[in-house]
């Protein structure tokens, strides 16, 4: 058992690291800084060292800062995923991909419960990170083998020096800033942190080299990037909001016992399994009405959550997180493939990499904005008009990944009509 620790405050900071930008290493462009396979490997060995920390804590504390060693493994590993793919499936096979791809995180939240609660039930919880780190080992073993050394004749070259270490470390500084600030209050301190890390950040972009800098330097010229991370922004504060939310509000409510709320809660990733393909197909297909459907579906079901049947709540509840699941099944390969469809190849690491990074920040935010609603009350651990203010917003937040849809159908108009143009002249 964990002993606790001395600085609350101290921990909530740590766990808000995890949704910091850890996006330190990124392939950039032809003459990358790190090669796909280094970066993909080096991922995975912190990540086996994460889990050994994790194991091996003493304190509160220490696992969080072996959890958010574990982030910084993360942020590795998701854009050289992306960039794989790109190379690996043409385009109309990208979203199928992605989708897959989807399938297989539902997977593991299908399953990683489940055997986490074993594990921690008839053996102790370190060996849940034994696992884990047995399942590292495996996946590192498999990514020797199998992803391709770089080529000795090829003109790309391990520059670590050209990391853009500096910009990054503000980047983290604005972030846990802003998150101590949702967290802890407005402290002279974490106001200080917010305002030089953003100034220390901008300052840094600004004179930084191309290859020195963390964010392309015509990111903002690339409207249906930009509009694609919003999108993702809003809805996946949104869905984090409820998963976050949702079991303790069914205890609390429904007076559910905690396995009734893991079997509906294991609804939405077993329908993204089924329907991982599925999704992908229509993402290579049609990914903005993809898009623009499975937004419409997560707020058809976050609706649904806001009504109480007596005789029927629990049907109503599996029927809202199947309806969630197939939203999820569409969205997800649909985004992904809207961006990278509209990426230089050569810096897909970099862009998808900022990509996950919003994803990654929204869950993030979304407990520490969220929560200030759903402070518990007396008879209830979280309270029941909170929780109701949160599924608008969460409505709210799927309309605008909705509305962000608009500049995106307008400019493959116009582009569209700039080609017919361009034949008609011929």
């Amino acid at each position: 058992m964990l002993l606790p620790s001395e600085d609350v405050v101290l921990d909530k900071l740590i766990l808000a690291v995890r949704g910091a930008p850890f996006q330190l290493f990124t392939p950039v462009h032809e003459d990358t800084i790190v090669e796909i396979r280094v970066q993909f490997l080096s991922g995975l060995i912190i990540f086996c060292v994460s889990t050994v920390l994790s194991a091996t804590s003493v304190n509160w504390t220490e696992f969080l800062i072996a959890q958010s060693l574990q982030a910084f493994a993360d942020a590795l590993v998701v854009p050289v995923q992306a960039t794989l793919i790109k190379q690996l499936f043409p385009s109309d096979k990208i979203g199928w991909a992605f989708g897959w791809q989807g399938a297989v995180l539902a997977f593991a939240s299908f399953i990683g419960p489940p055997l986490g609660g074993v594990i921690i039930q008839y053996f102790s919880w370190r060996y849940l990170f034994v696992l884990m780190l047995l399942f590292g080992l495996i996946s590192l073993g498999v990514a020797i083998k199998f992803i391709p050394k770089r080529d000795r004749n090829s003109s790309v070259k391990l520059e670590w020096r050209e990391v853009p270490m500096m910009n990054s470390i503000c980047l983290i500084a604005f972030f846990l800033g802003v998150q101590a600030l949702l967290l802890v209050g407005p402290k002279l301190e974490w106001i200080f942190l917010t305002g030089v890390g953003l100034v220390c950040l901008l300052v840094m972009e600004h004179f930084s080299p191309n290859q020195r800098r963390f964010f392309p330097k015509n990111m903002l010229t690339n409207s249906v990037f930009v509009f694609a991370a919003l999108r993702g922004f809003f809805f996946f504060i949104s869905a984090n909001a409820i998963a976050f939310f949702v079991p303790s509000y069914f205890r609390s409510y429904f007076l559910y016992t905690p396995s009734i709320v893991g079997i509906i809660l294991l609804v939405e990733p077993i329908v993204m399994i089924v329907l991982g393909g599925w999704g992908g197909r229509r993402a290579d297909k049609a990914p903005l009405v993809a898009t623009g459907v499975g937004s419409a579906l997560m707020i058809i079901s976050t609706v649904g959550l806001i009504f109480k049947l007596p005789k029927f709540e629990f049907l109503l509840l599996v029927a809202m997180f199947i309806v969630s699941g197939i939203g999820g099944a569409l969205v997800v390969p649909a985004q992904n493939k809207i961006a990278i469809d509209n990426i230089d190849e050569s810096q897909t690491g970099m862009y998808m990499g900022i990509f996950q990074m919003i994803q990654f920040i929204s869950g993030g935010f979304a407990g520490a904005i969220f929560g200030k609603i759903l402070e518990p009350t007396e008879s209830s651990i979280i309270s029941n008009q909170g929780f109701h203010l949160l599924l608008i917003l969460c409505c709210f937040g799927f309309l605008m990944s909705i509305f962000t849809l608009i500049p995106n159908v307008i400019f493959k108009r116009k582009a569209a009509n700039a080609i017919r143009d361009v034949s008609t002249k011929a």
